[in-house]
């Protein structure tokens, strides 16, 4: 994952299809989360953290979660009750073929 270019191509895309301040909010949340776990493929969450993180109250992180979802911004898994905590994924929003034309490095794909 290049950060610049994700965190530029988040942004760049919210310009021509705006989402709401709490769905920026808990992309820029999630987002870091993936950064500080090295950037898997997919990585556990819970509500508490998110909330706790983002100052996001729950029933406005859902919102916002669902929000993203449908952006095509995240992938959301569903977790189980308080026994396994939902998982997310954070899609590629840059041009994968654009940046291996200038030299992309191995820590490009997901």
């Amino acid at each position: 994952m290049n950060f610049i270019k994700q965190f530029n191509a988040f942004f760049e895309r919210t310009e021509f299809a705006p989402i709401s301040g709490n769905a920026v909010l808990l992309w820029c949340t999630l987002f870091y989360i993936a950064n500080r776990k090295r950037w898997p493929r997919e990585f556990p969450v819970d509500n508490a953290t998110l909330s706790m993180r983002s100052g996001l109250a729950i029933k406005p992180l859902q919102r916002a979660r669902a929000e993203l979802a449908r952006g095509g911004y995240i992938i959301y898994k569903k977790g189980y009750r308080r026994i396994a905590p939902p998982k997310y994924s954070m899609p590629v929003l840059y041009k994968c073929e654009q940046y291996e034309h200038y030299g992309g490095d191995s820590n490009d794909n997901m």
